[in-house]
């Protein structure tokens, strides 16, 4: 099995702190956060091309277009266009960057910019999304240090970027008041879940929220919600996941005490409310103690590759961790793992990733707290 990694910074100064990677079948974008202070500098890869040489890199700033965007997680795919999730620059923010794929990279007349507080002063502070194949949907997560949302931020594929009418805004926090900072979004057979994370003094939780595509977004009847840690009192502080089949997959992060390996597994047919589907549990951690702390997952044929952050607040780690669905999960059968630290021993700390090409492609964020990287990490699937 093979794991590369290429280090940004050899080519750019400041190229470090990315929050994901996203592929449009041609090149891949690693999504800029924070390289010490929140910044917009896109990185572009061609697919095509050869991992270390240089020249299959490219660089653009959204900020010398836009100062106020910058400060990303996460970006979405429409076929088309590639849009820049807000999160924050200084302040928690709502401009989305969007670039036309059919035009030249670095070419200014190809990005656009909205604000979406320009129509809803609360939306803003996002953390990564979903596309359902007609709308682009955002994850609230928090609009202040510790002022958490449930404002879900809706844009119309086919209508004017820069168009009211083309966005739609649902506070789900309407339904129930704990329903608030989410951790990303997944679309999975009709229906959008919003990830549960944290909300106020660190209030890590369990609170699930669906969208059911084919409802009205505004009617409430649309939407419905699961409180996980009803069913397992750990699972809670879940970051991203993945759909395979009828079931997702919830990626562990932190549990409220500890970083968790606590896996959640959700089958649910489509249509079907996720109140009512079939939920259970499974530890990583039991068969790997550093199987814990991940920032999302991938799914790649058969398997979900949960995606390595850090084991607690002062140690990272780069242990990707494969679990094979066609296996029962309760099986250590089930479960192997690769350190890409085997290969560089700073190159872990990942947000995000994406299969693309036969490779899977993690973003690199920082390696021990406040360290931001660049180095970029392949691994083909084993």
């Amino acid at each position: 099995m093979s794991i590369e990694v290429f280090d940004l910074e050899g080519l750019k100064n400041g190229a470090r702190g990315y929050s994901s990677a996203v592929s449009d079948g041609n090149y891949l974008y690693f999504i800029p956060l924070n390289n010490d202070s929140f910044f917009g500098e896109v990185v572009r890869f061609d697919l095509k091309k050869d991992f270390c040489d240089p020249q299959s890199w490219s660089f653009f700033d959204t900020e010398t277009l836009d100062r106020r965007s910058g400060g990303y997680i996460g970006a979405l795919f429409d076929g088309r266009f590639l849009y820049l999730i807000p999160h924050c620059n200084r302040d928690f923010h709502g401009v989305v960057s969007r670039y036309d794929t059919t035009n030249a990279f670095t070419d200014p007349s190809s990005w656009d910019f909205q604000d979406t507080q320009q129509f809803d002063g609360g939306s803003r502070g996002f953390v990564s999304g979903a596309f359902d194949g007609k709308h682009l949907y955002f994850a609230p997560y928090r609009t202040a240090l510790d002022d958490y949302s449930g404002l879900v931020t809706r844009y119309d594929v086919a209508g004017g970027f820069s168009e009211p009418g083309s966005w739609e805004f649902f506070d789900v926090s309407e339904l129930g008041s704990s329903l608030r900072g989410f951790h990303g979004a997944i679309f999975h057979k009709g229906s959008i879940i919003f990830v549960p994370y944290a909300r106020e003094d660190r209030a890590f939780h369990g609170n699930l929220v669906q969208y059911q595509t084919s409802g009205l977004f505004a009617d409430p009847d649309s939407w419905s919600f699961i409180d996980l840690e009803g069913i397992n009192p750990r699972a809670r502080g879940f970051v991203g996941g993945t759909s395979l089949g009828d079931s997702i997959y919830l990626a562990p992060y932190f549990d409220g005490r500890d970083r968790s390996g606590l896996v959640a597994i959700g089958h649910a047919s489509p249509g079907s409310d996720i109140a009512n589907s079939d939920w259970h549990f499974v530890d990583a951690e039991v068969f790997h103690p550093q199987s814990r702390g991940f920032f999302g997952a991938i799914a790649v044929g058969e398997a979900v590759y949960f995606i390595p952050h850090c084991l607690d607040g002062e140690v990272y780690h780069g242990l990707l961790t494969k679990m094979d669905t066609e296996i029962d999960s309760i099986s250590s059968r089930a479960w192997s793992f690769r350190d890409i630290r085997e290969v560089d021993r700073l190159t872990g700390g990942f947000m995000g990733g994406v299969f693309a090409e036969g490779w899977i492609y993690l973003a690199p964020f920082e390696n021990s707290p406040g360290s931001r990287h660049g180095r970029v990490a392949r691994v083909q699937p084993w």
